[in-house]
């Protein structure tokens, strides 16, 4: 059970990182870069660490939409179209 849970946290941790690289550390809300971002879970499941299902928020907005229970669903496609940008860019360097 314990190895389940540790693996839990670090997909969590990778999956976190991969969101807000994807955002440029970005607030999904106010559309502003922020040190302190907290990664929301926008179903409410924390179980649930699908890149689609996770947006970074600034601490601020985290607690109103967490206090709301709000759920926001990112469309598919614009993390696809995102995550081209990124590729297109990574290309270009090489």
């Amino acid at each position: 059970m314990a190895a389940h849970k540790n693996h839990q946290k670090l997909e969590y941790k990778n999956m976190r990182a991969v969101c807000f690289w994807l955002h440029e550390n970005t607030c999904y809300i106010n559309k502003i870069k922020v040190s302190d971002l907290d990664c929301h879970h926008c179903n409410h499941d924390s179980t649930d660490n699908r890149l689609e299902n996770l947006i970074p928020l600034s601490n601020e907005a985290h607690k109103l939409v967490t206090k709301s229970k709000a759920v926001f669903q990112v469309p598919y496609k614009e993390i696809i179209e995102l995550l081209q940008l990124k590729i297109d860019y990574y290309k270009k360097l090489l």
